[in-house]
């Protein structure tokens, strides 16, 4: 697969090295720790542009081009398209993904084109999924992207801009906050033909489950009908470089899945040639349910996978952390007495590696099925 892994940003005139020097909150190892501020789109694009300065705003205020220059050579200030910047401290705090969308802010405000008939010209791509907060899971970031439609103009890659020129149905495009892009089932499909199997099926996981949210479906709701309907979109380009990787990718898409992590483990899971059930229902006391991720077909083996976050509120020995460990020991010691089955637990750091996780399962008596490579 064809895969882009240009960073986003420069210094005045070089590729930033923020990027490579910073450690990203959505690696393997730490992909849960916390998630994203939840805010509505229109909130994280002001927040966002909140951060953005123009070279104008800076002369007005007599700072010089040779000044602005020493600035973001120092790391004091990160240089964007089309004149903007942003301090460099704010940039260190960001998620990569918002690094990201600062990137398309700042070049959608030079954008020439129309959404309309032969000019279409839309953010694509891991530009479109950052618009849509669908997740990248191990992003690093990239230059932005951009689609046109067939018959539009050709347009040259940039320092910050790589440009697609592709099939793009008018029916396929939507905006976010005011910028235009591509839609989530596009978006999935895009992501399935350039990213790693990992970060492609997390995000076509998360596109189906938006998608049936929006719908009202229930959340054990398998949704192959909005599967098969992505899929479609998948066909449309045929021809197009990655799509075969995609269809492979779009085609185990399951809207249970709740998030990441959810998604790698049943990727991997299934590579090591485990039959796996998604979303199990263990009746509660008192008529509650308990849901676990997944089980283990034919082996009496319930899997689960845990993210750090929920053990770190309050800080390491606190007394939410000591009743949160409580409820998941009282939670686990039902469900494995009331169905009879063992219950494995992994966590983030565990799915750094298809190999790291076999050893997880091995260490807990499990004997994987297929033999490598996986």
């Amino acid at each position: 697969m064809a895969r882009t892994n240009v960073e986003l940003g420069q210094t005045h005139g070089a590729t930033y090295p923020h990027l490579r020097q910073t450690g990203l909150r959505c690696s393997a190892e730490t992909a849960t720790v916390g998630p994203m501020p939840a805010e509505t789109p229109d909130a994280r694009v002001d927040r966002l542009r909140g951060l953005m300065q123009h070279r104008s705003e800076f002369l007005r205020a007599h700072v010089s081009d040779r000044q602005l220059g020493r600035r973001a050579a120092a790391g004091r200030l990160i240089r964007l398209p089309h004149g903007w910047y942003v301090e460099g401290a704010a940039w260190q705090a960001l998620y990569a993904e918002d690094r990201h969308l600062l990137g398309v802010l700042a070049t959608a405000t030079g954008q020439r084109g129309t959404t309309a008939g032969a000019g279409l010209l839309v953010f694509s791509y891991y530009s479109a999924a950052v618009l849509h907060r669908l997740p990248l899971y191990g992003f690093k970031a990239s230059r932005t992207h951009k689609t046109r439609a067939l018959g539009a103009p050709r347009a040259r890659h940039s320092a910050f801009t790589v440009h697609h020129q592709e099939r793009l149905d008018p029916s396929s495009i939507t905006d976010v906050a005011g910028v235009p892009c591509t839609d989530l089932a596009r978006t999935a499909v895009d992501i399935a033909r350039i990213a790693p199997p990992e970060m492609a099926l997390a995000c076509a996981d998360a596109a189906l489950l938006r998608l049936a949210r929006l719908d009202g479906r229930p959340r054990d709701a398998e949704c192959a009908d909005l599967r098969a309907a992505v899929l479609a979109g998948a066909d449309a380009l045929r021809f197009s470089q990655g799509i075969s990787a995609a269809r492979h990718i779009l085609s185990r898409a399951d809207a249970r899945s709740e998030s990441p992590l959810e998604s790698i483990s049943r990727w991997y899971l299934e590579r090591l040639g485990f039959e796996v059930d998604v979303q199990i229902p263990v009746a509660g006391p008192a008529g509650g349910c308990y849901w676990v991720d997944f089980e283990l077909r034919g082996l009496d083996v319930l899997g689960e996978v845990d993210g750090a976050q929920k053990y770190r509120a309050g800080g390491e020995g606190s007394s939410q952390v000591a009743a949160l460990h409580q409820r998941e020991k009282r939670r686990a010691d039902w469900i494995v007495g009331t169905t009879g089955k063992r219950l494995v637990r992994w966590g983030a750091a565990d799915l750094a590696s298809i190999e790291r996780f076999a050893r997880r399962l091995e260490a807990f008596g499990l004997r994987i099925p297929r033999r490598q490579p996986w």
